[in-house]
Order: structure tokens, then C-alpha cells, then sequence
């Protein structure tokens, strides 16, 4: 079982990473980059790999912060909008 700071130091870079493309400006945001696609991709199968894991709620709200900034754009390709949805569901 991970501590919450374990936890925190593996997802924040893969937070960070996203956050990058997730408050870009929306005249250079790319709905449908494929940055952005695999930086949501790398989120959710660490999630996916600590399913079994509580996440703190200082911890969950960190992650959601990219998520509500995507959720925010005018939109998302379907690729991308795939995995925000499945990131939520954790």
C-alpha cells in the first residue's frame, strides 16, 4: 500500500504534464494533439495501476485540476475525451 506522498510524487510530473497542454490558451490549444492525448494516457494508467488505492481528497482535487481545465476547452478530440472520462471514473 502507497502513502499519499508516494502516491503525490509519482503522479504529480504525469499532472504536470498535462497541466501543460490542458491551460494553453484556447488559440493554440489543440483538441486533438497528440501530446495531450498521451499525456491523458499516462494519468490514467497510473491511476489504473494504483486502483486499488484511496486517493486523499487534497490528492484527487490535484489531479482534477487538468481535467476541469480541459473540461473548460471549447473541445476535446474523441480520443481525448475517452480518457478524461475514464480518469474521472477513478
Amino acid at each position: 500500500m502507497a502513502s499519499q506522498s508516494a502516491l503525490f510524487q509519482e503522479l504529480r510530473p504525469l499532472c504536470v504534464d498535462l497541466s501543460r497542454q490542458a491551460f494553453l490558451p484556447p488559440n493554440t490549444f489543440d483538441p486533438s494533439s497528440l501530446t495531450l492525448l498521451n499525456a491523458l494516457k499516462r494519468l490514467e494508467s497510473k491511476l489504473t495501476f494504483y486502483h486499488d488505492e484511496s486517493l486523499s481528497q487534497k490528492l484527487a482535487e490535484y489531479v482534477f485540476v487538468p481535467i476541469v481545465s480541459l473540461l473548460k476547452q471549447s473541445g476535446l478530440g474523441d480520443s481525448q475525451t475517452e480518457y478524461v472520462l475514464r480518469i474521472i471514473t477513478h
